[in-house]
């Protein structure tokens, strides 16, 4: 028997939680300020920031060019 498992990524786990209501907005504000203090925010990471928790961070804001 093949047993087959999802990987997810740590932003993916994160959403999830969020979504069950087992961690809320302000953690995962504090989670994202951690990473980004410690200059440990993946890319992965990066791009979920605004797309996964927009209610959190708002929408992407993009600079004129």
């Amino acid at each position: 028997m093949l047993l087959l498992l999802d990987v997810l990524h740590g932003h993916e786990l994160l959403a999830k939680l969020r979504t069950a209501k087992m961690i809320d907005n302000a953690l995962v504000g504090e989670i994202y300020e951690a990473l980004e203090c410690n200059g440990d925010l993946p890319a992965t990471w990066r791009a979920a920031k605004h797309k996964a928790f927009a209610k959190v961070f708002g929408p992407e804001v993009r600079k004129p060019s």
